[in-house]
C-alpha cells in the first residue's frame, strides 16, 4: 500500500480503507473500531515523487499545495564534426560534440499557482563533410509570475574535422552546477572518429573506426560522434536538452 499523509487530527485504531481520490485529492477513510465504522474525510497525498518533464519550451505552473521543487536543467549536446578523405589527402576524421551541462536546483518558498518560464536547448547540428558541428542550445528556467534567479544548463560545443572535441557545456544558477563531458578528439592520418561527450543523463554517441558517418547523441544532452576519416561524411547531431521538475 502506498504511504499517505493525513491533514487534521485523526485518532482511533483499526485498518484504514482508502477510497479513490476526487479532483481535489480528497479521500474518505473508514475507521473500524469497537463502536462500529466511523467515516472521516482528510486530504490524502499518495507517497512517491511527482514530476513534469519539458522537451520543448513552455510554462510550468507550481502545483496546488507545493512550496518546494527540485529542478534539473540539461543543455543540448553538440554535433560531431565531419570527416574527409580525398585522394592522397587524409584521412581526416571528425571529433565528437560535447555533452550539455546540468544545473540542479532545490527551490523553496514558492507560491502555488504562479508560473516559471522554461526554455529547452536545441540539439547541435551535425557537421558537414570537413566541417564543424554546431553547438547545443542552453536550457533555462527563469521567472514567470514567480521571481527566481535563472537556472541554466549550457549547451555542449561542436566537434571539428581532425582536432579537439567540443567542450562540455557549463551551467549556472543551480544548487549543483555540473559541466558536461567533452567530446573525443581526433587527428589527421587516422580513420577513427571521436566519441560524443555525455551529459549527466549519459547519451554520448560512440566513435567508429572505419566506414561510418557520425552517430547522433542518444539521450538528452548527449553529444554526437564525429564521422570516420575514410571518405567525405557528415558527423552526428547532438541530442536536445531537457528540463525536469520534481515535487
Amino acid at each position: 500500500m502506498s504511504s499517505v499523509r493525513l491533514s487534521g487530527n485523526v485518532s482511533g485504531t483499526g485498518i484504514f480503507t482508502i477510497a479513490s481520490p476526487n479532483s481535489n485529492n480528497n479521500q474518505t477513510l473508514t475507521l473500524p473500531d469497537s463502536t462500529g465504522t466511523v467515516a472521516l474525510t482528510s486530504d490524502i497525498v499518495a507517497g512517491g515523487t511527482r514530476g513534469q518533464a519539458f522537451t520543448s519550451n513552455g510554462t510550468f505552473t507550481i502545483p496546488t499545495g507545493i512550496t518546494a521543487l527540485k529542478i534539473t536543467v540539461v543543455g543540448g549536446g553538440g554535433g560531431g564534426g565531419g570527416g574527409t578523405y580525398s585522394g592522397c589527402v587524409g584521412p581526416f576524421p571528425g571529433s565528437g560534440g560535447g555533452g550539455g551541462g546540468t544545473a540542479i536546483s532545490y527551490l523553496t518558498g514558492l507560491t502555488s499557482g504562479n508560473t516559471l518560464a522554461v526554455t529547452v536547448g536545441g540539439a547541435g547540428s551535425a557537421g558537414p563533410s570537413s566541417g564543424s558541428g554546431g553547438s547545443g542550445g542552453s536550457s533555462t528556467v527563469a521567472s514567470g509570475t514567480h521571481t527566481i534567479s535563472t537556472i541554466t544548463g549550457g549547451g555542449g560545443g561542436g566537434g571539428v574535422n581532425a582536432g579537439n572535441g567540443g567542450a562540455g557545456g557549463t551551467s549556472s544558477g543551480g544548487t549543483i552546477n555540473a559541466v558536461g563531458s567533452g567530446g573525443g578528439g581526433t587527428y589527421s592520418g587516422t580513420y577513427a572518429s571521436g566519441n560524443g561527450g555525455s551529459s549527466t543523463l549519459g547519451g554520448g554517441a560512440g566513435g567508429r573506426g572505419y566506414g561510418s558517418a557520425g552517430t547522433a547523441g542518444g539521450v538528452y544532452g548527449g553529444g554526437g560522434s564525429g564521422a570516420t576519416g575514410d571518405a567525405s561524411r557528415s558527423g552526428g547531431a547532438g541530442a536536445a536538452g531537457v528540463v525536469i521538475f520534481e515535487w
